[in-house]
């Protein structure tokens, strides 16, 4: 992608894309270690984040920064059934019209496009817990494939069509990287990786 590309299909990345941990942008590949702000490889952001009662509002339950190559190895390592069966879910209920409209109607403002769930519409505010995912290279945001905020309630669908060695690649995903906390272990498993 030149820099004539560049300017017209990305925007810079908005905060709630930035890392919670550090206040900047994400900088390096969790799995390779690559640097990222180097224009030469695009690369995904995904986070899970969860309301939790009497407290300010959400806590983010994890985030990384993860190169395609690392992604493309990943998807490599499920099996071809969760693969297709997590294509088809997709296409056959991601809302496309109102996907459409966004696109249209804030080409400038990509964080408009994580308000609503993907699938079922519902509102970050209403949602207990929601992953949102975005493309970049660079410091920019790509469009118009991502942004997206997918509520929990799809998450817990998503993880019902999961082979069982496509669940344990997500195990061992998130146990070297994040260890083995509370929110992952407790049933149906609904962290799941989804770039």
């Amino acid at each position: 992608m030149n820099e004539e590309e560049l300017r017209f299909s990305a925007k810079p990345i908005p905060e709630i894309f930035q890392s919670y941990a550090t206040g900047t942008l994400f900088d390096r590949c969790i799995e390779c270690d690559r640097y990222l702000l180097d224009k030469e490889i695009p690369y995904f952001i995904e986070k899970a984040i969860k309301k939790y009662e009497g407290l300010r509002g959400y806590d983010v339950i994890f985030e990384y920064a993860i190169c395609i190559n690392c992604a493309d190895q990943m998807r490599q390592k499920m099996s071809l059934e969760s693969m297709q069966k997590i294509g088809q879910f997709l296409e056959k209920n991601m809302n496309q019209k109102r996907r459409n409209e966004l696109i249209e109607d804030f080409p400038d403002e990509p964080e408009k496009w994580i308000d609503e769930c993907l699938i079922t519409g519902a509102s970050r505010e209403e949602t207990a817990e929601y992953q949102i995912y975005a493309q970049c290279i660079y410091d920019r945001l790509l469009l118009p494939a991502m942004p997206y905020m997918i509520s929990h309630m799809v998450l817990d669908k998503l993880a019902n069509l999961l082979s069982d060695k496509t669940l344990g690649e997500m195990d061992d995903f998130i146990g070297r990287h994040f260890g083995p906390p509370s929110e992952f272990e407790v049933g149906p498993r609904k962290k799941i990786i989804l770039v």
